[in-house]
């Protein structure tokens, strides 16, 4: 279905609006929750909330560009729920993302290069 289809559905408030926009984005939006939250079970609570925020934000502000909207809605949500884990746990999932972001940015150490 077209993007264009699904936001003229949430704006006429029609139910299946949700679910076609899951059945096409739901891999996008998963995507984007794992790369905050390491917890698989954490990225399917927040799916579930990507879709409340959705019903509730977008009959209200309207999307030009769904995929954007969608990977917008889905960070913030996402940070939300890491805002709320215990220190220790968010404390292991920064340094995951931080060194993978910097990983191609790391020279190979040679042999011959100085210490």
């Amino acid at each position: 279905m077209e993007d264009q289809k699904i936001i003229e559905s949430f704006l006429a408030r029609d139910e299946s609006a949700v679910p076609r926009t899951m059945e096409k984005y739901a891999d996008f939006c998963r995507n984007i929750a794992s790369g905050i939250l390491l917890d698989p079970q954490a990225v399917e609570q927040c799916l579930q909330a990507v879709c409340e925020t959705l019903w509730a934000s977008l009959p209200e502000k309207g999307a030009k560009d769904l995929p954007v909207y969608l990977a917008r809605v889905t960070r913030t949500v996402s940070m939300n729920h890491w805002k709320q884990l215990p220190e220790d746990i968010r404390k292991e999932t920064q340094i995951y993302p931080a060194t993978e972001e910097l990983s191609h940015c790391i020279l190979p150490v040679r042999e011959d290069s100085p210490p």
